[in-house]
């Protein structure tokens, strides 16, 4: 939920509340008074009838509105009032009156007088008040709704801005984020905030990047000799089985280290968009050449490689390209089940690589991210998926993975309409 929303659906809470309390204190105040005033206008024609009989003993000429009856035997005086409904002629309905009894005694004899008023103007009355509030309130909370949007678009418009550069912000871009000023002091404190965090992050970020790169073709040194030094070592015919078996653990780990080493470097040049030389290249013809190339691994594993290859041309870097297609295949053979077929599709708008094999035991989401492997207990470094996955964005394609129903599917998609765009 949008925080405007959240606002404004308290506001209309409240709103609502608030008009529920003053609507029914209202109508209880206006209900008294409207009553007093019909109380004493009953009163009022009491007291004239009162009069009336006190002049003229003989009931003649009383109001038709009072019913006066002379008592046999004196009562004290008494006043009530009292709310009734009578029959209306002629719609026979009932309507709602006030009505007054009152007992006085006048010229030695004791009389009842009853008098009512109609209540009905009354009701009317509150109800077209409580209406005529209703909708004022209703026309203000409108207003307020509709005024309350259009302030807070250009109040919230910086705001928005921040966004939107915050969402085209990466680390790989050497230009910084510049986001516009504004009036109101949190978003000015908010700015600062941003372009002070945003700027030691790129920071950061390139002396992290220097540091690998460096450390990176610092390294390349010593393993060469490292690696020469063994080299020498192995052609010594005097070791034993046991130093044999220590120095082939050690040539692996080197080799290991060796290939991390490169790795490395290799997602940094890509990174810096060090690589050069956008070729054309027609990919069918490409797959199919990587394919001749490990048929002899493919056999040793009693695989079987099935291509459904359409003409299919792109502008890459041809040594990137080669990078990426080498993995994936790789990537099918190291785990595709033994005895298993290994599938290889391209068409216009995708290429997708298919093989058989049992659930990884890692986070499929995770798969693209740097040392993760979907098998622990292989050799691999957990970095050949993360690799592919920068070659892709370079190449600004897509790349996902799913397993279903025992076969693991990595599938490119290429941009729709823009095939051959050139990547900057």
């Amino acid at each position: 939920m949008k925080l405007l929303q959240k606002v404004n659906r308290n506001y209309l809470w409240y709103t609502a509340v608030v008009f529920l309390i003053v609507s029914f204190g209202l109508c209880i105040t206006l209900t008294k008074i409207v009553r007093n005033e019909v109380d004493e206008k009953l009163f009022l024609q009491f007291q004239m009838v009162r009069e009336q009989i006190n002049i003229n003993p003989g009931l003649s000429g009383i109001d038709h509105l009072v019913t006066v009856e002379k008592l046999t035997l004196l009562r004290s005086p008494s006043f009530n009032f009292k709310d009734t409904f009578l029959v209306e002629k002629p719609e026979q309905e009932l309507e709602k009156y006030r009505y007054l009894t009152a007992i006085d005694t006048l010229n030695g004899n004791s009389y009842r007088f009853e008098t009512w008023a109609s209540l009905i103007p009354t009701s009317e009355f509150l109800w077209a008040l409580l209406l005529t509030v209703g909708f004022a309130m209703l026309l203000l909370v409108l207003g307020m709704l509709v005024l309350n949007q259009r302030i807070a678009k250009r109040v919230w418009k910086p705001f928005r801005q921040y966004l939107d550069q915050l969402n085209g912000f990466s680390f790989e871009k050497p230009k910084k984020i510049s986001l516009s000023p504004s009036d109101i002091d949190e978003f000015m404190e908010l700015r600062q905030v941003l372009e002070s965090f945003t700027t030691k992050a790129q920071s950061d970020f390139n002396s992290l990047k220097e540091f690998t790169v460096n450390a990176s073709h610092e390294m390349q040194t010593p393993l060469a000799i490292i690696q020469a030094r063994l080299d020498d070592l192995t052609q010594i015919g005097t070791m034993d089985p046991e130093q044999a078996r220590h120095m082939q653990a050690m040539q692996q780990a080197l080799s290991r280290l060796s290939r991390l080493n490169q790795t490395l470097i290799l997602l940094t040049r890509i990174e810096n968009n060090q690589f050069s030389g956008l070729k054309p290249i027609e990919l069918s013809t490409f797959i199919t050449g990587q394919v001749e190339e490990i048929q002899e691994l493919v056999q040793i594993k009693n695989l079987k490689i099935s291509v459904d290859l359409t003409e299919k041309v792109v502008i890459v870097q041809p040594d990137l390209l080669d990078i990426a297609i080498g993995n994936l295949i790789g990537n099918c053979i190291r785990h595709a089940a033994p005895g298993t077929k290994i599938s290889i599709a391209l068409d216009s708008r995708s290429l997708t690589f298919r093989n058989e094999g049992p659930p990884v035991l890692s986070d499929p989401n995770m798969f693209f991210n740097p040392f993760v492997k979907g098998d622990t207990a292989s050799g691999s470094l957990g970095l050949g998926l993360s690799l592919v996955k920068k070659i892709c964005d370079h190449f600004r394609w897509t790349i996902g993975y799913q397993y279903e129903s025992g076969f693991h599917t990595l599938k490119i998609i290429f941009l729709a309409q823009d095939y051959d765009r050139i990547p900057e």
